[in-house]
């Protein structure tokens, strides 16, 4: 595809190879990199969007496909990008592709992303598959799943749904992986800036893992509100 053929050109030209080996030490040599920072690989993303404009609803899942297909970290990211700059072409039917596209090339960075830029807007476009999202992905054998359901809410504030969260996380307090405790502590830590009295009472209350219990608690310390 051409928008795919002019970010390989882009990420070639604006190559560093220090930075590029620092990324991949970074990531635990997990993903291949261009060495692009931040700044300017979104500003390349920009550019491609602009000079070949993704014009059907199918072209977005089809791009998000090839350049998954890709080994460089910086093409995953573009994967999620045209998700998060073409919200006028989601679809109510989009959520089954999402559950396949989290799982891609899936390391904390993009599903973070992922989650906070496209997923946390989406499900308050299309409500109705909230209850798979709580239940399903909640419930997956999916780390990156269970993370998503857990961290979607992470940036409703005051229309959090309370209940709902105390349940996704009580239904996976005791799991051991990393990604998952931290994002228990990371959701908690986050809602205690809109009600912290919630979170002291749940933390108080509940067996959290001591990772989880340290970052919920952690903005709160530091504001000196307990």
């Amino acid at each position: 595809m051409e928008i795919v053929q002019y970010l390989h050109e882009q990420f070639e030209q604006n190559r560093g190879e220090q930075t590029a080996l620092e990324m991949k030490r970074y990531m635990r040599g997990m993903f291949e990199f261009y060495g692009l920072k931040s700044p300017k690989r979104y500003e390349i993303f920009r550019a491609a969007v602009r000079l070949f404009p993704i014009q059907k609803h199918e072209d977005l899942r089809t791009i998000s496909r090839e350049v998954n297909k890709l080994e460089q970290r910086d093409f995953h990211h573009f994967g999620i990008f045209i998700w998060e700059k073409e919200k006028s072409q989601w679809q109510n039917n989009d959520f089954e592709f999402f559950g396949w596209l989290i799982e891609q090339n899936a390391w904390w960075d993009t599903v973070d992303y992922f989650i906070n830029k496209v997923l946390a807007a989406y499900i308050l476009k299309f409500p109705g598959h909230r209850e798979k999202l709580n239940k399903d992905w909640n419930n997956s054998d999916s780390i990156w799943k269970i993370r998503a359901s857990i961290l979607y809410q992470l940036k409703y504030k005051e229309n959090t749904d309370q209940n709902l969260l105390k349940n996704l996380i009580l239904n996976q307090i005791t799991h051991e992986d990393f990604f998952v405790r931290k994002a228990i502590g990371w959701v908690l830590r986050e809602y205690s800036k809109t009600n912290p009295n919630f979170v002291l009472n749940f933390v108080n209350e509940n067996n959290l893992s001591p990772l989880s219990k340290r970052e919920a608690l952690k903005w709160m310390k530091s504001k000196k509100v307990l």
